[in-house]
């Protein structure tokens, strides 16, 4: 173990439609950011460009100059998490929510059980709409193969950008039965609310709180607390120390297999509680580190990939298309 002690906090996750919190979405997208081609992030910047109308009624910055558009790219991948809290607008939330993610027949508080799947079947656990649907979706409109008028460009894209990290939240491929663990009851320290837009914190307290949370905020802003480092340090140190192997995998562009490795490691990892579900310290903390670690490099370098192709794609269309 580095170094990881795990002191989060005590929140209430109300859906399981939450991944990784700001932080983590951030830390994708600036990797994605970093990897992508110069002439996605030009495309990038075409998409990313709201109507003024529709920029004032979701509460999205004006566009940034050319040289502060990566900074606009990470701020437009958590959009899709706050856009609930502008009025009329919500139908974003509302008609996405399932979107966020998709579950497994069973209940990760049993794995033993026989009515509790070893194994995601796709695409039947993904039923008419999961993540996975959602990134073929929002890939399509990009791509120019589909004409959706409540989705358009400048939505699709951050709808894209977000699902993909969510994807590679192991517990958005958890089971159903729990809610991606947002059922799972686990012990942890409260320290403080870590921005999560519903805590509700008490300063040094033990409480009991949710599996789904502790991986959407409370494990990845240990790691930055205990690493002393903001999270865009953090999303360099992980794009520098890249290994051959982190970057052959982060050229694989289908989400279904993102979500099997996703389901893998909420199975094999995420779910592995210790059995008195005490302090999430010690050898789970640890391993959690390095699936966290490398869920965000890779899916970062995944989002690139699939954004470099969009853009090409997009570029070799004739004109008026």
């Amino acid at each position: 173990m580095r170094g990881l002690v795990l002191l989060v906090v005590a929140w209430w996750v109300p859906t399981p439609a939450l991944a990784w919190g700001p932080d983590g979405h951030r830390i994708v997208c600036e990797i994605a950011w970093e990897a992508m081609a110069p002439a996605t992030r030009h495309q990038l910047g075409i998409w990313l460009r709201p109507p003024a109308d529709v920029r004032a009624a979701l509460g999205l910055r004006r566009k940034e100059r050319v040289g502060d558009l990566g900074r606009y790219f990470f701020d437009a991948c958590i959009w899709p998490d706050t856009v609930r809290d502008y009025g009329s607008e919500t139908d974003f939330w509302n008609d996405d929510d399932v979107r966020h993610y998709l579950n497994a027949p069973g209940d990760g508080r049993d794995l033993d059980a026989a009515t509790t799947s070893t194994t995601l079947d796709l695409p039947e656990d993904c039923g008419p709409r999961c993540v996975t649907e959602g990134i073929a979706h929002y890939a399509a409109i990009l791509r120019g193969d589909v004409v959706d008028p409540e989705r358009p460009a400048w939505a699709a894209v951050r709808f894209l950008g977000h699902f993909v990290g969510d994807l590679h939240q192991p517990l958005h491929a958890g089971y159903g039965d729990d809610r991606g663990g947002n059922d799972v009851l686990v012990t942890v320290g409260g320290r403080r609310c870590w921005n999560h837009p519903d805590a509700r914190c008490t300063d040094g307290a033990i409480d009991r709180n949710n599996l789904h949370g502790a991986w959407d905020y409370g494990l990845p802003a240990a790691l930055l607390r205990a690493r002393d480092e903001d999270w865009k340090t953090w999303a360099r140190v992980l794009l520098d120390g890249a290994t051959p192997a982190q970057r052959q995998a982060g050229q694989e562009r289908d989400p279904a297999v993102w979500a099997q490795e996703s389901f893998a490691l909420a199975r094999d990892v995420a779910y592995r509680v210790p059995d008195d579900h005490e302090m999430l310290g010690g050898a789970y903390a640890s391993r959690a580190e390095d699936v966290i670690a490398d869920r965000l490099l890779v899916g970062g370098l995944r989002l690139a990939a699939l954004l470099d192709d969009l853009a090409a794609a997009q570029a070799s269309r004739p004109t008026g298309t």
